[in-house]
């Protein structure tokens, strides 16, 4: 129903008047099949990971909190952001990136134990536009508002890195956000300013515009503000636990004292049309977390055959947190350190 005007204010109509009853539409079997056929033929995958093999870590590694908190505080609907990268059609093969090393030139990252100086291959991943459209449809249909989009030649790491390094931190000025793109692990050291001498996770960005590309540095990132409090970054080895552990031990962790969680994958993983509207569905009646993982299940059940490989993903953060909804939350208490839980969701 419209909105109402009152006394010079616009509210909506269940303000004003009270919810609408539900309306119940029957729907034929053939119309339900034709439903069906059309969701299968859109759920496609795509891998997120380069040609290297991925590490496999544990699955179902836990720390954390047992028990939900005792004290929630209620919150409005928010607001909500996505972006992604899709890259060229045909892929792409970039230079890895720069460890910060000055000799030899140009020193570089391996990445994923590939050799010196090797270019990580890129394909292209169409199926994050899908991805993208189904989890803000799921978004709005349960009231929330977006904040921010961006994507390909309009998104860079610019709009990822932290204030302090030159960059907009675009995703701080919303509740939720939702990053996608393809990602990968370093094996050896980087000695940049930014990653002080640890194992980082990358994410690469391509501009067709003026045919350029760069990297983003996980530590690179500082998520969280007063108005950001879950960040998922739906990318390989976002959170590999070899970077993340060490990240974690010279406290390069992007996750401040305002980011209530940080979900990500520890392997690399399939984008699936469907995982966004999964996600978003399922947190409608589970904590923000256990959706993350509780949707990867779904989705990779769904793709059946088109899956290969241990999937694991995981979310980190303040541990009084992990039990966060979209309606009930309560601020980080950093007291008693970071936590994750990794859960393999495939097969």
């Amino acid at each position: 129903m419209p909105p109402v005007k009152k006394d010079g204010k616009w509210y909506s109509w269940e303000e004003i008047n009270g919810p609408l009853p539900p309306l119940e539409m029957k729907i034929s079997e053939a119309r339900q099949q034709q439903f069906l056929n059309s969701l299968e033929t859109a759920v496609s995958t795509q891998n997120l990971g380069g040609p290297m093999a991925p590490q496999q870590g544990s699955s179902a590694v836990t720390k954390g909190p047992t028990k939900p908190p005792t004290v929630g505080v209620k919150n409005k609907l928010g607001t909500f952001g996505a972006a992604f990268q899709r890259y060229l059609p045909n892929g792409m093969s970039v230079p890895a990136p720069t460890s910060g090393l000055p000799f030899p030139l140009p020193a570089r990252i391996r990445l994923e134990g590939a050799p010196v100086n090797a270019s990580f291959t890129v394909p292209a991943l169409p199926v994050l536009d899908q991805m993208r459209a189904y989890f803000a449809k799921g978004m709005w249909d349960r009231g929330w508002q977006i904040e921010y989009f961006s994507f390909d030649d309009n998104l860079s790491a610019y709009h990822l890195r932290k204030e302090s390094l030159g960059g907009s931190n675009a995703f701080n000025k919303v509740n939720l956000g939702l990053f996608m793109a393809h990602g990968t692990y370093g094996t050896t050291l980087d000695y940049t300013d930014s990653a002080g001498q640890t194992l980082q996770t990358y994410f690469p960005f391509y501009h067709k515009q003026n045919n350029t590309y760069d990297w983003l540095r996980l530590s690179e990132c500082d998520l969280g503000s007063t108005n950001l409090f879950w960040m998922g970054l739906f990318a390989c080895n976002s959170l590999e636990h070899g970077a993340f552990q060490s990240m974690y031990n010279s406290g390069r962790l992007p996750i401040n004292n305002n980011l209530h969680i940080l979900l990500g994958i520890s392997s690399t993983a399939y984008a699936t049309a469907d995982y966004g509207q999964i996600w978003a569905r399922k947190m409608k009646t589970m904590p923000i977390g256990a959706a993350w993982i509780d949707a990867a299940k779904d989705a990779y059940k769904a793709a059946g055959t088109n899956i290969t490989g241990v999937i694991t993903f995981r979310y980190a953060g303040w541990g009084n947190c992990f039990f966060d909804t979209l309606k009930n939350n309560q601020a980080p208490d950093t007291s008693g350190g970071i936590s994750y839980v990794d859960e393999q969701v495939f097969p």
